[in-house]
């Protein structure tokens, strides 16, 4: 197959969603062109002439067999994948695009920074919903998402966020990490994931004072060190106040960056615990986990909240708790004092992700999803959209599309 992947996210969603994918259909003999990835005119539709984008697009559509793109909330976007799709049909080589939806955009909650986009009335989420609506199917990634985008695609493919170990190959460890006898304990996520850290608020402030390195009733208590990814937390401010002599801070913000810089930040700082809260509502219960992907190739204990987000992972792999104080607190003391617990699970995560979450063994359901929308086809006329229908067997209008 010659595969069109065009891109509309970035970082960590267009490496999950689109790169990861791309090189795994490469290696099993199929084409993908890489739109914006390539030239980046992509993300210049809707400021400048489209027809500087939609011919080059309209010449890839002469040769390839689907189109998968990100989803957007730009209208720009949707009108030159209709177009395309129009230009496919008229020369007689109708090719389907596919949308991929990442997020549950239907349950974004008010803490997301997400929510200013994807509140029930914000125009965001009418055009995402109208390009799901005119799409040939969307491609999701977990089963959850799938029934919740249900009634707004009559073709749902789920294909799940996995793993490529070969990307974390020849990063850097710390030569210096194993003098530093601390535990250290990291949070990675982007600043749409500040509700999630109020769950660990109370625990983590109770950890950082309590193991604080010094000798109590004569025995030394461990000393934790606290690292954030991306979103750092106001209340960890008292444990970074030195801004001269970094070593003397126990907490320690890293900035966001690019997926490859991203790798190698979380390899250098090598956590041994690697926590991953999340709120316990519909939003997070479509996520997947792909930080657990991430604990197994920096050898790290894993912990994240006991909810639908973390039920691919076995036990043995990680712990799992209710989002108490109490359970969080007595499962972090745990992981902090018991070196061998950290262990076993950081190497029974490894071992699952390696033997169960490779792109390369599941690869095949990109190719039975990209071949069954190519032997439906693509849309050819309004009766064919996807939403309610009317008695008259028009599109009645759903969710402001």
């Amino acid at each position: 197959m010659k595969i069109l992947h065009l891109y509309t996210q970035s970082g960590g969603v267009n490496q999950w969603r689109m790169k990861i994918p791309a090189s795994a259909l490469r290696k099993a003999g199929h084409e993908v062109v890489d739109f914006w990835g390539d030239n980046h005119a992509f993300e210049d539709i809707g400021k400048a002439n489209n027809n500087k984008v939609l011919e080059p697009l309209c010449r890839m559509m002469e040769t390839v067999d689907v189109v998968h793109c990100g989803y957007s909330d730009i209208l720009a976007h949707t009108e030159l994948l209709v177009q395309m799709r129009e230009y496919s049909l008229r020369i007689g080589h109708g090719v389907p695009f596919l949308v991929d939806l990442d997020d549950d955009i239907l349950n974004v909650p008010a803490y997301n920074l997400g929510y200013k986009a994807y509140h029930p009335g914000a125009p965001g989420k009418k055009m995402v919903l109208l390009q799901a609506h005119v799409a040939d199917g969307l491609a999701v990634s977990t089963e959850p998402l799938a029934k919740i985008m249900a009634p707004h695609s009559n073709n749902i493919y789920h294909l799940p966020n996995l793993d490529d170990s070969t990307l974390w190959e020849g990063v850097s460890i710390d030569p210096e990490r194993h003098k530093d006898k601390s535990v250290r304990l990291l949070f990675a996520g982007g600043q749409g994931r500040y509700g999630d850290l109020d769950v660990v608020k109370e625990p983590v402030e109770w950890a950082m004072s309590y193991y604080d390195g010094k000798v109590h009733g004569g025995s030394r208590r461990p000393k934790l060190r606290l690292f954030t990814v991306a979103c750092t937390p106001d209340w960890a401010a008292p444990w970074m106040q030195d801004d001269e002599n970094p070593k003397a801070n126990s907490a320690f913000h890293i900035w966001h960056s690019d997926p490859q810089t991203y790798r190698a930040a979380l390899s250098w700082i090598s956590p041994d615990i690697f926590m991953n809260p999340v709120q316990m509502n519909t939003f997070s219960a479509s996520k997947s986990c792909i930080k657990a992907y991430e604990a197994s190739h920096v050898g790290a204990a894993f912990i994240g909240t006991d909810w639908p987000t973390h039920d691919p992972l076995p036990a043995g792999t990680c712990l799992k708790v209710d989002n108490t104080p109490t359970q969080w607190k007595e499962s972090l003391g745990q992981l902090i004092e018991d070196e061998e617990l950290r262990l076993r699970l950081a190497n029974g995560l490894k071992s699952h992700v390696l033997e169960k979450c490779q792109i390369g063994t599941h690869i095949n359901l990109w190719e039975s999803a990209y071949g069954q929308a190519i032997k439906l086809g693509p849309i050819k006329d309004l009766s064919q959209v996807a939403g309610p229908k009317s008695k008259a067997g028009g599109v009645k209008r759903d969710d402001g599309c």
